[in-house]
């Protein structure tokens, strides 16, 4: 945590402007050069959670919070949104239809009306989710599961087979446009800290915002950030 906080002030006394999901959508029409963007996908409860969002609140900054429907934890949502951070569903539409109908390769996946269903599907989560948190839910994004790799099929690919999601679902984007993120200099997800320090990829948050690299989406996963007194033995063990 004492790392992400020195990520957060270094890129604003670059110059950067440090935002959410959102947000960014506004500062890339407007122009904005020096863009930092907030992403985090909250795919375990963790207190990494709270923790992030307080440190964005010390330093003066707002990111966003993708939820699975799984780690929506009502006081992280409601922690989240009252520190000002944009709070979204963080769905697996696709990987929940495929282990509910015994779908196990994309042949059968991609044959007949099952991705409408699924598109139906997404629609629904994502009205519960807007209902059970009262947020808007302006943008969303995919979120990986194991049988999603199994299948090899994102569960983004649901906007790529229905053009028209985005205006049914009445959101702005979905967060792995390839338009949005093409805009992007550097990506940059983090992973357990034992590897390369911490992120893939092979760049380290503060080397990029160092060399002034105009535009760049920090995605973190809260869970490698703060850990519980259990999780983190668990963790030195595993690492030892």
């Amino acid at each position: 945590l004492d790392e992400y906080h020195r990520i957060l002030e270094t890129a604003l006394e670059a110059g950067y402007v440090v935002c959410s999901v959102e947000e960014s959508i506004r500062e890339l029409k407007a122009g904005t050069e020096r863009l930092l963007v907030l992403r985090h996908d909250v795919d375990q409860r963790s207190p990494g959670v709270r923790e992030m969002a307080t440190v964005e609140e010390d330093i003066g900054v707002t990111s966003t919070y993708y939820f699975r429907l799984s780690t929506k934890d009502p006081l992280d949502l409601r922690i989240t949104q009252s520190l000002g951070h944009e709070v979204s569903l963080h769905y697996e539409t696709i990987a929940d239809y495929a282990a509910e109908n015994g779908i196990d390769n994309s042949t059968e996946l991609f044959q007949g009306d099952h991705l409408v269903r699924c598109g139906e599907r997404l629609a629904c989560d994502l009205s519960r989710f807007r209902v059970e948190t009262g947020v808007p839910c302006r943008t969303i994004a995919s979120h990986g599961a194991p049988l999603n790799r199994q299948l090899g099929v994102a569960n983004r690919k649901l906007f790529e087979a229905l053009p028209g999601l985005t205006a049914e679902l009445g959101i702005e984007m979905e967060a792995y446009d390839r338009s949005y993120l093409g805009q992007f200099d550097c990506y940059i997800s983090d992973t357990q800290w034992e590897i390369n320090d911490g992120f893939r990829y092979g760049r380290h948050p503060l080397e990029v915002l160092q060399d002034q690299v105009p535009r760049v989406m920090l995605l973190t996963h809260p869970e490698h950030w703060a850990f519980t007194p259990r999780t983190r033995l668990r963790r030195v063990i595993k690492c030892l």
